[in-house]
C-alpha cells in the first residue's frame, strides 16, 4: 500500500510540474504569436485591436478583445490606427515597414485606399500566406484616416 501511495504521489508530482512547465513556456511565448502586440501609435494616433477567430479567411469570427479561451483560436491579427489624414497614414504605413523590416510585394489600389502585401523576416514565414505567387505575412492597408496592419492578412474587409 505504502507503495502504491508513493507512486501516485510522484505521478501526480510529475503531472502538476508537466502542467505548470507548459503555463510558462506558453504565457512567454504569447508575445512571439501575436506580432503586432509590440506596435505601438505615435503621437495622438488612436488604435484598436481585432482578431479573427476560428478561420482564416473573412467567414471567421470577429472579437475586439482577445481572452485566455480565445488564444488557442486566433488566426488572425489586425490594428487599426486612426490618423489625421492620408500623408498622416502614409507615414504610420513607413514606420510599420520600417519597424518589421518589411518588404512590400504587391501594391494594389482597392476599396478607396492602397493596400500592401509585404513579406517580413521579423514575423517569419510561420504565418505566411501564398498571394498573387508572393510569400506575405503582413498586410497594411492606407485610407483616408485610417491605416489598417494585418498580420498574416486583414480578414474581414477594410
Amino acid at each position: 500500500m505504502r507503495l502504491f501511495i508513493k507512486n501516485v504521489c510522484v505521478k501526480t508530482w510529475a503531472f502538476l510540474a508537466t502542467a505548470f512547465s507548459f503555463a510558462v513556456i506558453t504565457a512567454l511565448s504569447l508575445p512571439l504569436s501575436r506580432p503586432l502586440v509590440s506596435l505601438s501609435p505615435a503621437g495622438g494616433e488612436k488604435t484598436r485591436r481585432e482578431y479573427a477567430l476560428y478561420s482564416d479567411s473573412s467567414s471567421a469570427r470577429f472579437t475586439r478583445g482577445e481572452t485566455l479561451a480565445d488564444l488557442p483560436f486566433i488566426s488572425g491579427e489586425t490594428v487599426i490606427i486612426q490618423t489625421g489624414g492620408k500623408e498622416t497614414g502614409k507615414e504610420a504605413a513607413r514606420r510599420i515597414l520600417s519597424f518589421y523590416g518589411a518588404e512590400p510585394r504587391i501594391t494594389e489600389n482597392a476599396g478607396g485606399g492602397v493596400s500592401y502585401y509585404c513579406y517580413s523576416p521579423k514575423i517569419g514565414s510561420a504565418q505566411c500566406k501564398i498571394v498573387g505567387g508572393e510569400a506575405v505575412n503582413l498586410h497594411i492597408f492606407v485610407k483616408d484616416n485610417e491605416v489598417r496592419a494585418g498580420v498574416p492578412l486583414i480578414f474581414g474587409g477594410y
